[in-house]
């Protein structure tokens, strides 16, 4: 690991580090560790091996930093944005989703729709 890169953490990942640091140089047993963490001693042991393993990143979520996989493509976002704005406009959310679904084949939820049309000023 690169000793100059920088580290983001929020308190309660700091606290945690802290914890399992006191737990590896023995001042506290994974009962109390687990105990001041609010987790099992199942999870408590789960967070030892990370940190031994990783260092302080074994603290940090995996998936900090990474899209979340419920996005939508970005293509078919900009795909509905323009249809929206070309051709309905005027339509409300229910209507305008019916008619991406069954025209353009784009299949969104009503709420994606509203949502989409909320943010570009047209509902």
């Amino acid at each position: 690991m690169d000793q100059n890169q920088l580290i983001t953490m929020t308190k309660k990942e700091a606290r945690r580090y802290e914890i399992i640091n006191n737990l590896l140089v023995k001042k506290i047993d994974g009962t109390e560790a687990s105990t001041q963490l609010h987790l099992s001693v199942r999870q408590t042991k789960r967070l030892k091996v990370a940190v031994k393993q990783f260092g302080i990143k074994g603290i940090i979520h995996g998936n900090r930093g990474k899209k979340g996989n419920r996005q939508i493509d970005e293509k078919i976002l900009k795909k509905t944005k323009e249809h929206l704005k070309a051709t309905y406009y005027d339509f409300n959310p229910l209507l305008a989703q019916e008619h991406l679904r069954d025209d353009h084949k784009i299949l969104l939820s009503k709420e994606t729709v509203r949502q989409i049309m909320i943010t570009e000023k047209l509902w």
